[in-house]
């Protein structure tokens, strides 16, 4: 009986049972690429079978046909066994998680080695040739292609020994020397890396292993950032933290649930020097938070009289700034005001002497949605974003101003204020202006009249609204009167509050 029957059969069953597998099972479907040279095998064997055929073998001589057909059978043979060891050794052995971070150049190594011992084998076996004298006269010739490939065979060593390290990950950050960025590829000879401003910068293997490597984490990697920031000794350190500790919790890429830190480190000749950590989303943000909150602390402590000392011990005496311009500013600002110009002369004299004119940089937070009410703001110069539940709703210019609830009835804050660019905005704390002010029936009537049409301004959309304008008016003037006379605890409530009394504003002039 003729055996080679079955060759055509083996590989025919190895063909169905290729496709239903990779059909079924998800694990299995990188052995269809296999099938085509299933296919191939199947009809060379098919040939073998012919041409043993004992009737047509009578024919002719088919010896020689026959070598280079088993020559070029055993070949193909070779190479669907190596495809399927490296599938075993990859794909179950190792498995899917050691896949994600394993170089590609240990795959490709084995491929070659194992395709050097095949042909090797099929060259001593099959083909008759003695390959021990092949490797002796070949020696030289390797040592010198050694020498010549010192580098580059070096690096291969080193990525295959970073390769079976388990400390590095395609997609991690790292600060690797002077390089910091992302790793996008982990290749043979080097790795790719992924700075922050975008560039790619090729490491050799080598390098990289023998220079210390700070891994920060992968893509979900939530990396801490440690800064220092240097304080003048006339300043309090609670002061100065609490400031520090608002405006990082302002940054957009925080961290919440992990904890901010901040501690004095040291006592320098100059400046008490305090240290700060906190945690970000991704380290591609890093600078970007950092230059944010440093961009905001300045404005803050300008703000609160903190200073930032110049590293040098020369005593320079500053001169005094003369505060007439600012005063007359501040003055003009309150007596231009439609709400505050309701206030007798002397009430405003003695708010300019408790007002503050602060200065917000850029994407500054001003007030925040929901917090208590603590300060009437008017805007000098810069425009402002107003935000209603995450959504910019309007902005405001110089002249416009908000807050005016939480000065006159200590509401909280409706909406989140932003500086959109370097503001300046004249600050009336709300605690200062109920002690100072002596508040009356009739100034409270006029105020809740200014505010009611304000807000009439800021919601008329349509027609509709036009016409029921004036009622509302009166109505919302009457709310807003009533609750200024419980904030400022006025006697008892009469029958102006009455909506009728409120006929559209015309009663704030009297």
């Amino acid at each position: 009986m003729n055996w080679h029957i079955f060759l055509p059969g083996l590989f025919f069953l190895l063909m169905v049972l290729t496709w239903m597998s990779a059909k079924r099972f998800r694990s299995l479907a990188p052995l269809r690429k296999n099938f085509r040279l299933l296919i191939i095998l199947f009809f060379i064997s098919m040939v073998i079978f012919v041409l043993n055929f004992h009737p047509i073998s009578q024919l002719t001589d088919f010896g020689r046909i026959l070598h280079i057909v088993w020559l070029v059978f055993i070949f193909l043979v070779m190479v669907l066994a190596i495809r399927l060891i490296k599938h075993i050794i990859f794909d179950f052995l190792i498995g899917r998680r050691v896949m994600e971070r394993r170089l590609k150049v240990v795959e490709d190594v084995t491929g070659i080695v194992l395709y050097i011992i095949g042909i090797l084998l099929i060259a001593d076996n099959y083909l008759n040739i003695q390959i021990t004298p092949l490797l002796a006269t070949s020696a030289v010739i390797t040592i010198v292609a050694g020498f010549a490939l010192q580098n580059i065979l070096g690096d291969l060593f080193s990525g295959l020994a970073l390769n079976f390290d388990e400390s590095l990950h395609i997609g991690d950050w790292i600060q690797l020397g002077s390089v910091e960025g992302r790793i996008e590829q982990l290749r043979w000879r080097s790795m790719k890396i992924r700075t922050r401003d975008g560039y790619l910068v090729l490491v050799p293997n080598q390098n990289a292993s023998k220079e210390i490597v700070t891994v920060f984490g992968g893509s979900k990697a939530q990396p801490a950032i440690r800064m220092t920031i240097g304080i003048s000794y006339d300043n309090e350190p609670d002061q100065v933290m609490e400031i520090i500790r608002q405006k990082i919790y302002q940054l957009e890429a925080l961290v919440h649930d992990a904890p901010v830190e901040i501690w004095i480190s040291s006592f320098d000749d100059f400046a008490v020097t305090y240290t700060i950590r906190f945690r970000i989303t991704d380290p591609v943000l890093m600078d970007k938070a950092a230059a944010a909150l440093r961009h905001h602390l300045w404005y803050a402590f300008k703000r609160q009289g903190i200073t930032i000392p110049y590293p040098i011990r020369t005593v320079i005496s500053a001169p005094e700034t003369s505060r007439t311009d600012d005063k007359s500013l501040v003055h003009e600002t309150l007596t231009r005001n439609e709400i505050l110009a309701q206030l007798p002369s002397d009430h405003l004299d003695r708010i300019a002497a408790v007002s503050q004119l602060l200065l917000f940089g850029q994407n500054e937070q001003i007030i925040r949605e929901e917090e208590e009410g603590r300060a009437f703001h008017i805007i000098i110069s810069g425009q402002v974003a107003v935000f209603r539940k995450g959504q910019c709703i309007t902005t405001l210019s110089p002249g416009n101003y908000f807050g005016e609830m939480a000065l006159f009835t200590g509401d909280k804050t409706s909406a989140t204020v932003i500086a959109q660019n370097e503001c300046r905005i004249l600050r009336i704390g709300s605690k200062d202006f109920k002690d100072l002010i002596a508040m009356s029936d009739q100034i409270a009537q006029a105020i809740s009249e200014v505010i009611a049409r304000r807000r009439a301004r800021n919601i008329e959309q349509d027609e509709e609204w036009s016409k029921r304008k004036k009622s509302s008016i009166g109505s919302e003037s009457a709310s807003i009167f009533k609750r200024i006379k419980r904030y400022f605890e006025l006697s008892g409530l009469d029958d102006r509050t009455d909506p009728e009394f409120f006929p559209g504003g015309s009663s704030s002039q009297r």
